[in-house]
């Protein structure tokens, strides 16, 4: 033992020539004398490494040791060799050091006692400090636990099939009286009970009321009624036809604005990275939509919020109220849904809304169900593919009407006439099942009293309806032999089902079957060319993943390819690739799929867009069903026709859709830290997550806190000097690097100005009086051609004429920059092809920036997106708006595609990337 020597040493490593000190060479000797001559902690001839960057964690060898050692010193405040064999704690380490040390670390020590003597005072007499007992973690998990809401455990039979709840909660009830199964692991300590299965359930209510707690919260739960536009726009659940018909029905609920509408979304994932694993953990998410997602529900908590409420204080308003909660619907994957609702979406019946209905069938070869010409009875009662025998199934006419909308009251009577099933492993059906229904069991959201009066009970999810549906077209047109839905088997079915004798089976000379290519297929040659665009396509930062790591061109195919990957190749790229490759009457309809899930997931609906899209999908439905094999209708793709109704419905499917519940699992799935008790350390970590959320709403404004953190590329502008209202100085931007200055021609200037005036909503209602006065009997095709001539003049005439009231900011906007009398403009800007900056939450680079990356920045800086506190002008309120023409000057030669929502990106042919920025 060495604990009486002065180990002052280990913290005297240099000397200041920053050489290493006798005295320290000689202590880290004797150091590595006594760890090695404990033999009973060395493992396999190595000992624990003290270095600042091992710290005891990792072995090594003596000279390895050593040579740490010598390069990083000693881990902080080890002046106890506890890691290698000392156990006695009578040292006292020394209170002065001596000489001079180059590492950080050695006033440590100091600083920190004198920050707790500057808390505690004269109160803290403890001098040493190595020899005070840490006290243990109860003080602070009490803390904490106030300041958090804490979480709650009911144990779980192992076969699911009961939950030690209420009066079951004793430990007297130690078997499972449904199963008889044993409640806790078998251990030899009789008093220690330890559940072999658990429920983690985190209470609702106050979670839901710690919402009203921050004003900076209360003031928003109210904004859904502020948000409605006409009857015709959908931006939110609140404006679609379910929110609106709840309200109706239950007008009491709906006069307290504060009351809350959630969501419920559960999903199961595999915390383990191996996949193998057989584990799944699910968690359930409740979605307020008057803010944002919170974890856990419970049945009897949400009869109660509805029954009786619960009295909540609003800090915006200062004042009680009581606060009721409703369910409106449930968000979930297609197996998820049949979880849920319990009507199992697996089997012929599987569609939750043909039910019984159904004309779906199993395939005789293939052994899958097939939604394959089940999509004509949607079709007006007068259509001529009504009678078509020969495109669809041979033979077959279709004369029934559209099925109607169930009811809930019509279903809940169903329901409560069936019998009941146990819950658990039991296989166990209700009679029928299979054949005139699908039900599995009750659900038990058919006990909340109001369940059955909503219109929109259980949401499709429209993320995995996309992927499944672009998986078939992918795998089929590129003829992936693992994946495609065109096998040998679909062949011999369609054989079976259908009339199109080119894609019959054919018998070679060798008397084997061989199928032939088919229209709808792409050939070796034209798949190389499909990969070797994507492999060199790149798009602008932050828009999508980098497709290109998905492309196998020894495979020929495209494979990991995730849900959003799939998401932008449908809808902008699937028209695209697949243009210059497939005939017409293919290609087509595939462009009206993409075109289809592009309207359906725009962020503002039109109900009447809705209805239109209603019909279109049927008539593409029915075209598909004339190319495809039977095989390719799975019900992912028949449940396309039901999408647009729940849109109409429910809002913009942003509110409806896995995409922000598939990122919460995967935070999650990172929080599960300690694999041994996944559930534990996931409401551990949710739980700090909230005290954190919730402390960060009482720190002082510019303390940087998750509630006011800027997403990526976003940058703070001081709001105080910018005074104008002209949407072009909103913009919040930041330059990086240096750019060179460059003055503009007389072009530039005159092209900049009428591309500014002709183009922002503050001059829309000046174009108009333009139009009156200018444009009357003048033909259609000539009005753009004077607007571009004579707009520019006659608006400033206008401004300065004295017969209108003018906006001092229009009237600077009319004035334009100063020129000189050789009528070049004396403003000058930065030129940007020498620069980069931030600008509305795009990230800009120079051309030389971005050839060896994988993602792209915008060909030309989004100009308009500019702030004018970094440009160089003289007529600051005019000259900045002139920058808007120099990126359309430049991409004349660009296809530039129409776009549905012009928040959505533009995609450039040539270039193979994407403007503006993502949904």
């Amino acid at each position: 033992m060495y604990n009486n020597e002065d180990r002052s040493w280990m913290y005297d490593r240099l000397d200041h020539n920053q050489n290493l000190t006798s005295h320290f060479e000689e202590g880290v000797s004797r150091f590595l004398e006594f760890a090695f001559s404990q033999t009973q902690l060395l493992n396999r001839g190595q000992a624990k490494c003290p270095c600042i960057r091992c710290c005891n964690s990792k072995n090594g060898k003596w000279e390895n040791i050593q040579e740490h050692l010598y390069k990083w010193g000693f881990v902080p405040q080890y002046y106890v060799w506890f890691a290698h064999g000392e156990d006695d704690m009578s040292y006292e380490p020394p209170t002065t050091y001596f000489g001079e040390s180059s590492s950080h670390h050695d006033n440590v020590g100091g600083r920190y006692r004198e920050m707790v003597e500057d808390v505690f005072g004269g109160q803290f007499q403890h001098t040493n400090y190595n020899q005070v007992e840490h006290e243990e973690n109860p003080p602070v998990k009490r803390f904490m636990r106030k300041l958090g809401l804490g979480y709650k455990t009911f144990d779980v039979c192992v076969n699911n099939c009961f939950l030690y709840y209420g009066e079951f909660e004793s430990d007297s009830w130690t078997a499972c009286p449904e199963c008889g199964e044993s409640r806790y692991e078998p251990s030899e300590i009789k008093k220690k009970f330890i559940a072999r299965k658990k429920l983690w359930y985190l209470p609702l209510t106050p979670r839901l009321q710690r919402l009203y707690m921050s004003r900076n919260t209360a003031e928003h739960m109210t904004w859904h009624t502020k948000c409605r536009r006409d009857n015709d726009v959908m931006i939110h659940p609140a404006s679609g036809e379910a929110w609106k018909s709840f309200d109706a029905t239950y007008p009491d609920f709906a006069a307290e604005s504060r009351n809350v509408r959630v969501g419920i979304c559960t999903d199961g994932f595999n915390p383990y990275r191996n996949s193998s694993t057989p584990y799944s953990c699910w968690p359930v998410f409740v979605t307020p939509y008057n803010l944002h997602l919170i974890c856990a529900c419970d049945k009897n908590e949400l009869k109660m919020l509805w029954d009786s409420g619960v009295q909540t204080y609003d800090s915006h308003r200062r004042e009680n109220f009581l606060m009721r909660v409703a369910v409106m619907w449930t968000i979930s994957d297609y197996p998820g849904y049949g979880m849920l609702s319990q009507w199992s979406t697996h089997g012929r019946l599987s569609c939750p809304y043909c039910m019984e209905n159904t004309k779906s069938f199993q395939l005789k070869h293939g052994r899958k169900t097939s939604f394959f010409d089940c999509h004509r009875r949607f079709l007006p009662i007068d259509h001529p593919w009504r009678m078509n025998t020969n495109d669809f199934l041979k033979g077959r006419i279709e004369t029934d009407a559209p099925l109607p909308r169930r009811l809930g009251c019509e279903m809940k009577r169903h329901i409560e006439l069936l019998q009941d099933i146990d819950f658990g492993t039991s296989r166990d059906h209700i009679e029928g099942f299979g054949k005139e229904h699908n039900w599995c069991h009750k659900s038990i959201f058919w006990e909340l009293p109001y369940w059955e009066k909503n219109l929109l009970r259980h949401n499709l999810d429209v993320m995995h309806c996309e992927k499944n549906f672009f998986d078939n077209i992918k795998n089929t047109v590129m003829d992936d032999p693992d994946k495609t839905k065109d096998n040998m088997n679909a062949r011999r079915d369609l054989q079976l089902l259908t009339n199109r004798r080119t894609l019959f089976l054919q018998t070679g000379r060798d008397g084997k079957l061989y199928k032939r290519k088919a229209v709808y297929c792409l050939s070796k040659e034209q798949n190389i060319k499909v990969l070797e665009w994507l492999r060199g396509l790149r798009f602008p930062d932050g828009y999508a993943s980098n497709i290109s790591r998905c492309v196998q061109m020894q495979h020929l195919r495209l494979a990991g390819m995730r849900s959003h990957d799939c998401h932008v190749f449908m809808q902008r790229l699937m028209p695209n690739a697949f243009h210059d490759f497939l005939p017409d009457s293919v290609w087509g309809p595939l462009v009206e799929v993409s075109n289809f899930f592009r309207a359906l997931c725009a962020t503002e609906l039109r109900k009447s867009d809705m209805e239109v899209l209603q019909s279109t999908i049927v008539v593409t439905m029915c075209k598909l069903e004339k190319i495809f094999p039977p095989s390719f209708f799975d019900s992912m793709e028949h449940l396309a026709i039901h999408l647009p109704w729940e849109a109409k419905v429910g809002g913009p499917v942003q509110y409806r859709w896995m995409y922000p519940f598939e990122r919460r699992m995967f935070e999650l799935k990172r929080d599960a830290g300690n694999k041994a008790r996944v559930e534990a350390s996931i409401c551990e970590a949710y739980v700090m997550g909230e005290i954190a959320n919730f402390s960060s709403h009482y720190f002082e404004y510019g303390i940087e806190t998750r509630a006011n953190r800027l997403n990526r590329n976003e940058v703070e502008m001081d709001q105080n000097n910018n005074e104008s209202t002209i949407s072009i100085f909103q913009k919040r931007g930041k330059a990086l690097g240096r750019g060179r200055t460059k003055h503009l021609t007389l072009a530039e200037h005159q092209a900049a100005e009428r591309y500014i005036l002709l183009n922002y909503p503050e001059v829309d209602c000046w174009l108009r009086l333009f139009d009156e006065q200018m444009c009357m009997g003048v033909p259609e095709n000539e009005i753009e051609s004077r607007h571009n001539s004579y707009f520019v003049e006659w608006f400033k005439e206008a401004v300065y004429s004295g017969r209108y009231d003018v906006d001092p900011q229009i009237r600077g906007l009319a004035y334009g920059p100063p020129r000189s009398e050789g009528m070049k403009s004396k403003a000058s800007l930065l030129d940007w092809r020498r620069a980069e900056g931030l600008w509305n939450g795009l990230v800009i680079h120079r051309r030389s920036h971005t050839p060896h990356r994988r993602s792209h920045t915008p060909p030309e800086p989004p100009y308009h997106l500019l702030h004018p506190r970094f440009l160089h002008v003289d007529a600051r309120h005019s000259l900045a708006l002139m920058l808007n023409v120099i990126p359309m000057m430049k991409t004349s030669r660009c296809a530039l595609h129409q776009m549905t929502d012009a928040r959505e990106p533009v995609l450039l042919n040539n270039e193979g990337m994407m403007m503006q920025q993502a949904e």
